[in-house]
Formats: structure tokens, sequence, C-alpha cells
């Protein structure tokens, strides 16, 4: 193969390698990596926070699946008004001052479809938000589990009966299923440590 050759494929290697790096991750934000970056990396990344104090963990779960210790305020969190297109960033820190949850939301809209699109490795299911034993009509969940981490999203839309059924019942039918049709746009996105999982009473299966 002549020199020109073998240079323009490196190029193009090295082109394919810097565009994977710039994609979204489920465990990272920023380049702020879940169970590895700390407080001090944030701090020098993004400078003095806006709101620094311990706080609870508060995750938009369906199942139940996170630990019960989140609502503890044992957490230290470091919170920005606004990080470039982001606002209400909180970043949250184990005791060993490791990151293990990341929220944000949107400054600008950001469609359900492009939100997926910018993950699309990751398989998300839909799911109704319930609050205080309500149903919501205008809002649900989108998450999805991944070999590091849990990744969650508030969505808002108008067209709540066309997703989810007019009476919101959990059991859709195979059509609206299909990420294709999920419309409205992402209120906010949190990804989460499997640290945080909840494993009660585990040690009577060992």
């Amino acid at each position: 193969m002549k020199t020109p050759t073998v240079i323009f494929f490196l190029l193009l290697f090295g082109i394919s390698v810097i565009a994977q790096d710039n994609q979204p991750k489920p465990n990272q934000w920023k380049g702020l990596i879940l169970d590895k970056s700390t407080a001090d990396d944030v701090i020098k990344k993004f400078g003095t926070p806006d709101k620094d104090k311990k706080d609870d963990i508060r995750i938009l779960d369906t199942n139940k699946r996170f630990s019960e210790k989140l609502k503890k305020g044992e957490f230290r969190v470091i919170r920005y008004k606004k990080l470039d297109l982001a606002k209400d960033v909180s970043f949250t820190f184990d005791e060993n001052n490791t990151l293990i949850f990341i929220e944000f939301k949107p400054q600008d809209k950001l469609p359900v479809q492009s939100f997926l699109q910018a993950y699309p490795d990751t398989e998300f299911q839909p799911s109704i938000l319930v609050i205080l034993g309500i149903k919501s009509q205008n809002s649900y969940i989108l998450q999805a589990k991944t070999d590091n981490s849990f990744i969650l999203s508030m969505v808002t839309t108008s067209a709540f009966a066309s997703i989810f059924g007019k009476t919101g019942n959990v059991e859709m039918n195979r059509q609206t299923q299909s990420n294709n049709t999920l419309n409205g746009n992402i209120w906010m996105v949190q990804l989460v440590s499997k640290t945080l999982t909840n494993t009660k009473n585990q040690d009577v299966l060992k």
C-alpha cells in the first residue's frame, strides 16, 4: 500500500476515534465519569459551585431498584445554576468523595427522539411517572440499564394519551412500546452509579 493511502486511512481512523469520544455516554457527562471522578475534578473543571452541601439523592425510579439510604441527607452535592447548555446541574459524591450521581436539565428544548439518537446502543424503556400515588398525565420516564450505570430521564409531552392510552395504563400495547413513537421534550436527565442499587438483605442468598 502506498504511503499517501496509509496516511489517509490513519487520519480517517483518528477522526473516527475522536468522533466516538465526543459521543454522549450513559456513565459520564462533560468528561466526568461515575465511580471515577471526584469533587475536586468537578471544581477544577467548572470552578466554584453555587452550592456545596449535604443532601439526599432523588432518583426518577419507578421500580424501587435503588438503595433506601438515599434519603438520609448524607451525600455531598455540588450544584451549579448553569453549565454550558444545561441548568440546575448537580454532582453527588459518596463517602469516599467519588462521583455517583449526575443530574441536569437541558436549557433549551431537547426532543425525546434527539435524546434517543444520542445513545444509539442503549435500550430505553418508557414508564409512567407516579407522584404520591397519582399517575402523571403529561410526563413519563425513560430509563435504561447499561454495563456501567443507569440513565433516566423525565419527559414532558402534550400527547401523553397517544403513548400510554387514555387511561395511562402501564401495560402499553406493542405499537406504543416502540421508541420510534415516543414524543415530547426531555426535562431532566439523571446518570446513576450502579453502586446505588438496592442490595438489602442479599446476604441471605450467599
